[in-house]
């Protein structure tokens, strides 16, 4: 459950992000009328994505033996290489963070340009999060779905703290907590993944993988950290 509610999480997060800012921008431009357009193509985005998601797992769900293996050791494998993304992504967010997304995206004010923005942003990022969670469906279902919805809760908790204003939140330490734990499962996707594909390999290949993955991931992430740290205190 904690790795699907941390992927859920840092997911949530960038999409309510935006949905967020851009609710903001169109109250503080007086163009409430924009408001519906936002909300209009986040639930889109969101529909369009389970639609596609039902229709993904249907097609995956009649692989068999080594063909399933296949699939889901490769899925997993190029889900370990894009947390490193994620993990790069946060640490640019520290630095650049804005609530001003219209300017920071350069989003049209519009009710079209605000629809096909809030729409695709939560349409990828939703399926950012079934790729995580297909190769996975084999285990209990109502834990993922429960630990998607904590993902979620938590990152709704986060943007409104953050927009309201209520409580000063430390954007960089909350990132460096989930670049540490998505460093783990980065690992741990890599080394699964690597299993699967190589016919086989047993728990000593998924180690190997495990130990090649995230070694390098966090050495680079902590030398990072400890540079951006003497940047600010010496």
């Amino acid at each position: 459950m904690l790795n699907v509610s941390i992927i859920s999480m840092r997911e949530s997060i960038e999409m309510l992000m935006v949905v967020f800012a851009l609710s903001a921008y169109a109250v503080k431009i007086n163009r409430r009328e924009l408001l519906k357009f936002i909300y209009g193509g986040a639930f889109a985005g969101f529909g369009v994505s389970l639609f596609s998601s039902i229709m993904l797992y249907e097609q995956t769900k009649g692989l068999e033996g080594y063909a399933k293996d296949l699939f889901n050791g490769t899925l997993m494998i190029f889900l370990s290489i894009l947390v490193i993304y994620y993990i790069v992504w946060m640490k640019r967010q520290k630095k650049t963070f804005n609530m001003d997304v219209a300017e920071k995206y350069k989003v049209s004010a519009t009710g079209f340009g605000m629809f096909i923005f809030t729409f695709l942003t939560v349409f990828r990022e939703t399926m950012e999060i079934v790729m995580f969670i297909i190769p996975m469906l084999g285990g209990n279902k109502l834990i993922i779905i429960a630990g998607v919805l904590i993902g979620f809760s938590a990152a709704f908790g986060v943007n409104y703290l953050l927009f309201k204003g209520g409580l000063k939140l430390n954007l960089g330490i909350l990132f460096d907590i989930i670049s540490f734990v998505m460093i783990y499962i980065g690992a741990s996707m890599f080394g699964d993944g690597l299993a699967l594909v190589v016919p086989n390999g047993g728990e000593q290949i998924e180690k190997v993988g495990m130990l090649a993955y995230g070694l390098p991931v966090l050495y680079l992430f902590l030398k990072a950290l400890i540079k951006d740290y003497i940047k600010k205190n010496v």
